[in-house]
């Protein structure tokens, strides 16, 4: 499978909720360094549980939280990813569709390392991509 494949089942699976493909999709050790939205949440996910606790975390405070990718392409050994943040707040009902960019880092067909970022130029950055 391709890497830009890779990253964007994987967030296929984050908008469908699907628990096991994401497990399928990420090391065991994976690594997600979240945007903190109004300071909730952990600042740091790790570890063979995260994936359920990264749909954990985005269901506390928001409904129907969902990743719309517009551009995935390798950048050396990462995937950069740009597209838009979109979710209604759960107790204020406010929706939010934002710019944002992730950065993916894999081992073979599985993500190891993922960070998000609320600027693109920032994703960008991280990745490497001048």
């Amino acid at each position: 499978m391709e890497p830009t494949e890779v990253v964007t089942r994987f967030f296929d699976a984050f908008n469908a909720r699907d628990l096991d493909r994401m497990q399928e999709l990420s090391e065991p050790d994976l690594c997600f360094r979240p945007m903190l939205i109004a300071d909730v949440g952990e600042e740091v996910i790790e570890g063979i549980d995260a994936p359920e606790r990264i749909i954990a975390q985005a269901d506390s405070g928001w409904t129907g939280m969902r990743i719309a990718y517009e551009e995935a392409r390798e950048v050396g050994d990462r995937v950069l990813v740009l597209g838009r943040l979109q979710a209604r707040g759960r107790s204020s009902g406010i929706d939010i569709d934002v710019p944002a960019g992730w950065v993916f880092e894999l081992r073979g067909d599985r993500v190891r390392e993922l960070r998000a970022f609320p600027d693109p130029d920032a994703a960008r950055a991280a990745a490497g991509d001048t």
